[in-house]
């Protein structure tokens, strides 16, 4: 909120040129709009805090003795800066300016959603107020409100990220800088190890020195239990059974240099649910960090990658698809607010395209041969066009795990390891406003999307995508996949025919047609530049509007682009795909692999066929259809492993439902194939 406050101060300050009523409007819609009370929102809440700060140091008595508006502001600015911002954290922040008058005046206090009983005994609510619910008064102690807040805004965004401390500039005299995570919190979560490596590496080359970080990994631990055996039978070779996996929590400390190189040691053989840790954990840990630390170095690297060179050659067909596909994804980045900032646009842009264009080229290669660079998400497919932001973070999964068990109520925010650390501390309730009744009274508030929201906030671990990834449609996808597998050659069905259908595809050069904004204004930006030096005017110093619209009127109609119409042929034959999931438990750490096959075969298989049906089904000693394909992943079976009755309830599910005559049939087993032979 300081931005805000610099805002509403300077305005105080501007020139009459500046200070017309519709430059008050404006400068009212940017440094108002958080009067609407929104506890929950940090920028509300500092901006709030900042005036009541301005407010108490504007009632000193050497403040009021200042003539001038312009000196009382130039001491708060330096009062800001000299003792809050360079010395206060947001805790303490937060401590110093949510006083009693404040909470007071805002008319906070922490309620409770009224039960149905209660509500019934509230009088009709305001007229006007949307969403109206019910609460009911828990307290109006400024100092619980007081405590409430700062836990549920700055303490839960200390949950989601890490307090990360600079311990020394040379650890021990080893030459490194020793990082450290070591609050109460900090110690309970672990780090989310595919970004470690990557941010430790770019601190590195930032300083010229090794980075040392201490903190809590999440590892799986393997026991391997050994079968029964006769101590009469001296000599015979003991039989291990299979690896019971588990996970635990270990204290490590991860070291990496500017050059690369990578240490893990551990800082303690116990973890930290007292099992024993040792070798074979560190060399775990190890592995994890290295391989994800190695595809981040290979995407900084991209352009250099000679293998990829190569797969390009080898594949000529596979190029000309993701030079097509390329062409269309850099068309939808945002370029065109370049044009106002870079006085070479066109050039810049061009350059930019080439850039961008050429790492997607490579890591879409990267991606067909199975070597990352692609995610699956709830909105889509994308793939990493450019380096992304590095960062250092707890494990996403981990705490939406803990979050979920959390359990309400009076319990004290610093907990032993043995707590959970997402539980409340609150007590039973969440801080709303403004509402004046007396505890234990009731009233009416905004409900859900009406203003005056309590301090709970988004879902945490909520993974988003940095810029660096740009969405991949998914007929795109197909092409590719279509490229590197092919269907079998299966035998057309009786009166079935290949329909056509027309999408746009590809460019062309001419003045009608759907236009492509962003190549015809690059060509308009050319003949623009070139029509200003021909008059005489300079082009760099020219307004970029006058010089588009000159360009536009020296355009010929071959310097339009627009889409490329396409005839595409369809099959219309139908098609049923089957899963058979091996669901016994053994292969639960192939999942993700199995959902990246599943998403595959689904998205290829569908690009050729216009009907397309899906079933589900999971087996371990016997076999059962599943409904959905949320089912099919979530549900787990305890028994053994018979690929038998998988096998089986496959031929059975496609003799009833999907006659050879009339599918397409492609069934698919997934698992380790325990005894897949035998069956």
């Amino acid at each position: 909120g300081w931005a805000s406050i610099m805002q509403e101060i300077v305005m105080d300050h501007m020139g009459p040129e500046y200070n017309t009523l519709n430059h008050w409007f404006a400068a009212q819609h940017v440094t108002r709009s958080e009067d609407r009370l929104n506890i929950k929102d940090p920028y509300w809440l500092g901006v709030r805090v900042w005036r009541r700060l301005k407010q108490k140091f504007e009632e000193r008595p050497e403040i009021l003795a200042l003539n001038k508006k312009i000196e009382k502001d130039r001491a708060f600015i330096r009062y800001a800066e000299e003792e809050i911002i360079s010395r206060l954290d947001d805790f303490q922040f937060l401590q110093m300016g949510l006083d009693d008058y404040m909470i007071q005046g805002l008319e906070l206090a922490i309620t409770r959603k009224a039960t149905a009983e209660e509500a019934s005994l509230l009088p009709p609510p305001p007229q006007g107020l949307p969403n109206p619910e019910p609460h009911i008064v828990v307290t109006r102690d400024p100092q619980r409100v007081r405590q409430s807040i700062i836990d549920e805004s700055v303490g839960v965004k200390m949950k989601f990220n890490p307090r990360v401390v600079l311990k020394s500039f040379n650890r021990q005299n080893s030459g490194e800088v020793e990082l450290i995570v070591e609050d109460d919190f900090g110690k309970q979560i672990p780090i989310e190890q595919k970004s470690i490596g990557a941010a430790l590496y770019s601190l590195s080359n930032i300083v010229q020195q090794p980075i040392s970080f201490e903190a809590t990994f999440r590892v799986n631990k393997f026991d391997q239990i050994s079968d029964f055996y006769d101590e009469e039978d001296e000599g015979d070779e003991i039989f291990f059974g299979p690896s019971f996996q588990r996970e635990v929590l270990l204290r490590a400390r991860v070291v990496i240099d500017s050059s690369g190189k990578l240490e893990v040691h551990l800082v303690s053989n116990v973890s930290l649910d007292n099992q024993s840790v040792g070798a074979d954990e560190q060399k775990t840990l190890f592995e994890n960090i290295e391989q994800n630390f190695f595809n981040y170095l290979r995407q900084l690297h991209l352009e250099d990658d000679a293998k990829l060179e190569e797969f390009a050659k080898e594949n000529p067909r596979f190029d000309r698809v993701a030079l097509y596909s390329v062409n269309q994804m850099i068309n939808n980045l945002p370029l065109t607010s370049l044009i106002e900032h870079v006085p070479s646009a066109a050039d810049a842009i061009n350059e930019y395209q080439a850039k961008v264009g050429n790492r997607l080229i490579k890591s879409l290669g990267l991606a067909m041969n199975g070597n990352g660079g692609l995610k699956r998400t709830s909105r889509g497919l994308f793939v990493q066009a450019l380096v992304g932001p590095v960062n250092i973070s707890f494990e996403s999964k981990y705490i939406n795990t803990l979050a979920s068990e959390a359990k309400p109520g009076p319990v004290d925010w610093y907990m032993t390891p043995q707590s959970n650390p997402f539980d409340h501390s609150d007590v039973g309730g969440t801080v709303r406003g403004p509402l004046d009744k007396a505890p234990g009274r009731g009233g009416w508030l905004p409900g859900p999307g009406g203003g005056g929201q309590g301090t709970k906030g988004s879902q945490p671990g909520d993974e988003r995508l940095d810029p660096s990834w740009v969405p991949l449609p998914e007929e795109l996808y197909a092409q590719f996949l279509n490229e590197r597998v092919k269907l079998p050659n299966l035998k057309p069905k009786t009166g079935m025919v290949k329909s056509q259908k027309t999408k746009l595809l590809g460019y062309q050069n001419q003045r009608h047609g759907q236009l492509v904004v962003d190549r015809t204004a690059m060509n308009a930006l050319r003949k623009g530049l070139g029509g200003q030096l021909s008059l005489g005017n300079d082009a760099v110093d020219s307004d970029v509007l006058d010089t588009l619209e000159l360009g536009f009127s020296l355009m010929r109609p071959q310097d339009f682009v627009v889409r490329k119409p396409k005839v595409i042929q369809k099959p219309d034959t139908n098609a049923v795909i089957v899963f058979a999931r091996d669901a016994s438990g053994s292969t639960a750490p192939y999942t993700d692999i199995y959902k990246r096959f599943v998403f595959d075969m689904k998205t290829l298989i569908s690009s050729n066929y216009k009907n397309v049906k899906f079933e589900y089904i999971i087996f371990d000693t016997d076999a059962h259809i599943m409904k959905t394909e949320n089912d099919f992943f979530r549900t787990e079976l305890g028994g053994g492993t018979s690929y038998k009755a998988g096998v089986e309830k496959v031929l059975e599910l496609m003799a009833e439902k999907y006659p050879e005559s009339k599918f397409d049939r492609f069934p698919f087993i997934i698992g380790d194939l325990g005894d897949f032979y035998d069956a």
